[in-house]
């Protein structure tokens, strides 16, 4: 009965460490986040607010933005008269 108990509380214990470790991630990409964000507030100009959403796509979408670089070129080379401009111009 008494192992009962402690194999309880031990679970209880790792959840708590789980939902600890959890909630101080969160904390901290937040943080990064807010900081990263306040780099660049308001975009002046078009080469400004272009410089902002490279690093935001690239910053917190890096996969699907390279996964749709790579999708779009792709598309593009699979079109014969594409793929035959392409290949001539060398």
């Amino acid at each position: 009965k008494n192992y009962k108990l402690r194999s309880a509380q031990v679970k209880m214990m790792i959840v708590a460490a789980i939902i600890a470790v959890y909630a101080s991630v969160v904390y901290l990409l937040r943080k990064r986040h807010d900081e990263f964000l306040k780099d660049t507030p308001y975009a002046r100009t078009a080469s400004e607010a272009h410089a902002f959403t490279l690093r935001y796509i690239y910053g917190d979408f890096s996969f699907v933005a390279v996964k749709a670089l790579e999708f779009g070129l792709f598309k593009t080379y699979a079109i014969p008269s594409i793929s035959k401009i392409l290949s001539s111009t060398g």
